[in-house]
């Protein structure tokens, strides 16, 4: 993806989240999430369940970024995925979007950190430290008082 982005349509990305190189799926997720793009959630609940992980993975990680509270379950289902590289981008797009102002509240806080301790004791280190890290992000953002309430 490059400098002439801004001159592509929005179906031009959408059509090559479907492309079966990740690299290319990775660059139009980026700039469907900055655009803010209203079909891009729904395309990216689609693709969760691609039978190429790297595929679920950038999903789930964009997921995370422009999701909303109806994705934090959706998301919490990836952290048992047979891949550890979907699990670590699901912790992490799941601490992204329960800890930031996208307009969740304290209950998916709490859900998002319900979903995200038993990563804790994933066979991963990379889905253990992704999920030490969103749970540590959860708590800040929300506060720790809020969130044991």
């Amino acid at each position: 993806m490059g400098l002439l982005d801004c001159f592509r349509s929005d179906a031009f990305f959408l059509e090559r989240l479907s492309s079966a190189d990740p690299g290319i799926q990775s660059g139009a997720m980026n700039v469907l999430v900055r655009r803010q793009n209203s079909h891009i959630a729904e395309r990216l609940r689609l693709l969760l369940t691609d039978s190429r992980s790297q595929v679920r993975a950038n999903a789930a990680g964009t997921l995370g970024l422009c999701g909303g509270e109806q994705d934090v379950p959706t998301l919490g289902r990836l952290l048992v995925d047979d891949d550890w590289f979907v699990r670590a981008m699901a912790a992490s797009g799941l601490g992204y979007l329960a800890s930031t102002d996208v307009g969740l509240g304290t209950d998916a806080g709490r859900r998002a950190l319900l979903l995200l301790s038993p990563c804790l004791a994933d066979e991963s280190d990379a889905v253990r430290s992704a999920a030490r890290i969103a749970m540590d992000s959860v708590r800040e953002f929300a506060g720790e008082s809020n969130l044991q309430n």
